[in-house]
């Protein structure tokens, strides 16, 4: 099928298929030679797999060499190469060097004593690398070969001069220390390090590591998302320290996971919206949520995102986030969703004015004395944003309750008197 003129596969999953062997494997490598939509190729899963040798696994990986080969991204987290053989995985390095298509590379939960990071590291170096994004979560646990500081260190140094590589997935790697993760945060103040999505989630870190972050980011940084979340030994001080850091100093940051947010945060996070005009997603993770958001959390974000307490802070409400959690671990309530909804769907503009309609211009006694002071020459204006609705409701109000915009001839005599004026002051100063 692969080979067929007519097929037009973007993405092949073979995950989690424990009955690949060798034979099967090489199959699989000559459909992928003359293959030219397939784009994402997933082989991740297959750790319980003892039927594909490095045999197999070397003539997948001999493919990704070819000019034909169009693959942009490839996953391979839990499988087996590593144990197969000490040399399997520089062979993959090896022919992702000779590939320019290859921009995904997901490495995650490989974990034995064999693991070559070596390999990688001379990879992320070399000027081939075509690498933009790399995950190597839940990796190194063995005692003996576990991800350390001396390992982070060596990495640390291999992308601080790598500006193609934008985000690094480093997702449950425990055995980092503070002093590890400080040798990693520094690379982010560098003008060559082009990362702009970092994952650090559920790796122990305190408030030392984090408060370091927090310094990183204040020297300099291009981040866009980053993921903090499950870091349940981190202090509420802590949390505060980095929310002013991103406040001030990272102004395109659009994803921020975070845990355990408590009153003084709340305020922290409400100052950090205030001034981020581009953050969308803030997945805010409670270490005992049993499914459903902590009361407290639900009046903060609702406040935030449509303050009603005055048209002018329904306005200034943010129209900009789209998730504050994920849906698969919490459940938001009927009209939070609605707000983010609203958020997701429209733009900034319009979604303030979807907010302010329903919080100040709905129901059947439709209020519009906020206009009575407003100057004439602001109505059109203010027609014009009322008229964008589906239904005329408001706008039919609000010209009820003011006939004087529609009454023309008392405009016209208005508009009499002051050419009469007008003219009156011309000839006393002629």
């Amino acid at each position: 099928m692969l080979l067929s003129s007519s097929c037009c596969l973007s993405t092949l999953g073979l995950k989690d298929q424990s009955n690949i062997d060798d034979e099967i494997a090489t199959i699989l490598s000559s459909g992928l030679n003359g293959n030219g939509t397939l784009t994402e190729l997933d082989l991740s899963g297959s750790l319980e797999c003892t039927r594909l040798t490095a045999i197999g696994w070397q003539a997948i990986f001999e493919q990704l060499k070819s000019a034909s080969c169009m693959i942009n991204t490839l996953n391979l987290g839990s499988n087996n190469i590593s144990d197969i053989s000490d040399t399997l995985l520089p062979f993959l390095i090896s022919a992702l060097s000779n590939n320019k298509t290859v921009k995904d590379l997901n490495l995650n939960s490989l974990e034995n004593g064999n693991f070559s990071l070596q390999a990688i590291v001379q990879f992320l170096q070399s000027p081939s690398c075509m690498l933009e994004s790399i995950s190597l979560s839940n990796n190194f646990h063995d005692s003996s070969n576990s991800f350390d500081d001396e390992k982070i260190e060596s990495f640390a140094n291999a992308i601080a001069n790598n500006c193609r590589l934008k985000k690094l997935q480093l997702h449950y790697n425990r055995s980092v220390t503070p002093a590890g993760w400080h040798t990693l945060f520094q690379l982010l103040q560098r003008p060559s390090c082009g990362l702009e999505s970092l994952d650090i989630g559920a790796n122990n870190l305190t408030d030392e590591t984090v408060e370091s972050l927090a310094s990183a980011i204040s020297n300099g940084s291009k981040l866009r998302e980053l993921n903090l979340s499950f870091n349940t030994n981190v202090s509420s001080a802590a949390w505060q320290v980095l929310t002013i850091a991103l406040r001030r100093h990272a102004p395109a940051l659009e994803m921020l996971g975070m845990c355990d947010v408590d009153n003084g945060l709340i305020a922290s996070l409400t100052h950090l919206l205030t001034v981020n005009k581009k953050l969308k997603k803030l997945r805010i993770i409670e270490r005992k949520t049993s499914g459903q958001v902590p009361s407290r959390l639900i009046v903060a974000f609702t406040r935030i995102l449509n303050d009603t307490s005055s048209i002018l802070n329904t306005y200034n409400s943010n129209h900009v986030v789209e998730e504050l959690c994920d849906e698969e671990i919490v459940t938001l309530p009927t009209h939070l969703n609605s707000l983010l909804r609203i958020n997701k769907e429209n733009s900034s503009s319009q979604a303030a004015r979807i907010k302010i309609i329903k919080a100040h211009f709905s129901g059947g006694d439709i209020n519009t004395q906020v206009f009575n002071h407003m100057e004439l020459n602001v109505h059109p204006n203010a027609i014009a944003w009322m008229g964008g609705s589906k239904t005329n409701d408001l706008l039919f109000a609000f010209l009820r309750s003011m006939p004087s915009v529609c009454d023309t001839k008392r405009k016209i005599k208005k508009r009499k008197d002051v050419d009469d004026d007008v003219s009156a002051s011309c000839h006393v100063h002629s």
